[in-house]
């Protein structure tokens, strides 16, 4: 139904995961399976969308109708039983800038922000860049199972800002659920921190399991949490940049306006402006297909580690199309494993340093992609292996 086997060249499409192949590797012949978008193509309504838009020759400022946020609220409502009030949302053009937003409005120089490694790099720099004091809250590791450290949370919690919570978890793929989300919200409102959920992946969520809105918790997790998504992770359009901002304060509304307002940063492109529309009204179908094609994928991967790569521990993702490998049995330093990847395996993949310390040992794999590029990418670190070993 969907054309996700076709593998497409994106090195004529000015694409940062294979045009900054050479800056950031030293190499561009390798398999991209860095940058956090997909080698799938969209979803037939969000071409067709753009296409329709493009016929206009003016592209000029633009205004959202009410359609624009009423096609979230509904999305929400129809997907999570989560009615979102369509006048608390806010435009963004990115997560990671209403992370940013978010530290820089409410909390002060040197206050105590924690996040919970390995995470997202962002959620570092959001702390250290704007001057806030970084508090780290590792997740615990219990055979290749992550979960929350709750006791050492509720101390950490007694004297700190803010939380940025990441639901579902990059890069381990943990979705979070109602139970473990509301013990988080029963902490942060115990001590007043505020939690700032990053909750971009919400959509791309295994058979099985839930993705729960923080904000859908109860009435005082939604007054104590801003919520930052965007369609663009889960549809793949993450160039249009174009995201969201939920909160029910209304003060916090008005400072985070007051923000874009200043530095004019309050519209969408006109092509953001309808594909998002479209990818919220009309392509769950493709959604549900790409979701059940990724897992797919992460399943051939770690069936192939099992059968002939046992150096190498994949987790099983509950969520994301990100997967998260563990490459301590191989013996190597952190830089020695980047090298390896890099000049002997010829993949381009992030490090698990990249989200900090506590993913020493580790690598991210982007596998939204077609199945034939994981095959091979598969076979040409089995081919790297197999050296070490000779």
């Amino acid at each position: 139904m969907f054309e996700f086997d076709k593998v497409r060249d994106r090195k004529s499409e000015f694409s940062a995961k294979y045009d900054e192949l050479e800056m950031k590797f030293g190499r561009d012949d390798l398999y991209a399976m860095w940058v956090a978008d997909m080698d799938l193509p969209v979803a037939p309504p969000i071409l067709d969308a753009i296409e329709e838009r493009a016929k206009s020759p003016i592209y000029g400022y633009t205004t959202r109708p009410a359609s624009y946020y009423n096609a979230v609220s509904d999305w929400y409502k129809k997907r999570y039983d989560f009615q979102m009030d369509p006048t608390w949302l806010i435009h963004s053009p990115g997560v990671v800038t209403s992370l940013n937003i978010a530290v820089r409005e409410f909390t002060n120089s040197g206050d105590k922000i924690i996040i919970q490694p390995p995470v997202y790099n962002p959620f570092y720099d959001a702390v250290r860049l704007n001057g806030r004091t970084l508090v780290e809250n590792p997740l615990l590791c219990i055979d290749g199972d992550y979960t929350m450290n709750f006791d050492e949370l509720e101390k950490q919690a007694a004297d700190a800002k803010m939380l940025i919570l990441c639901n579902p978890h990059n890069p381990v793929g943990r979705v979070w659920t109602k139970d473990e989300l509301s013990r988080v919200a029963k902490i942060c409102i115990k001590h007043d921190v505020r939690v700032i959920a990053d909750e971009i992946h919400g959509d791309i969520v295994f058979k099985g399991k839930k993705y729960t809105p923080f904000a859908s918790l109860s009435e005082a997790a939604r007054d104590l949490s801003i919520t930052c998504f965007s369609a663009t992770k889960p549809f793949n359009i993450a160039g249009l940049q174009a995201s969201m901002i939920y909160t029910s304060n209304e003060e916090d509304r008005k400072a985070i306006d007051q923000f874009f307002t200043i530095f004019d940063m309050k519209r969408n492109n006109c092509f953001s402006l309808v594909a998002v529309e479209a990818a919220y009204r009309d392509g769950e179908p493709w959604l549900e297909a790409m979701i059940e094609y990724v897992e797919k994928n992460m399943k051939y991967i770690s069936e192939f580690c099992a059968d002939r790569l046992p150096e190498l521990k994949p987790n099983t993702p509950e969520g994301t199309y990100l997967q998260w490998v563990d490459c301590t049995a191989l013996g190597m330093t952190d830089e020695a494993l980047s090298q390896f990847m890099i000049n002997n395996a010829k993949i381009a993949l992030n490090t698990g340093t990249c989200f900090g310390p506590y993913g020493s040992g580790f690598v991210r794999l982007n596998v939204a992609c077609p199945k034939s590029m994981v095959e091979e990418a598969m076979l040409s670190l089995e081919r790297a292996i197999c050296q070490l070993r000779a």
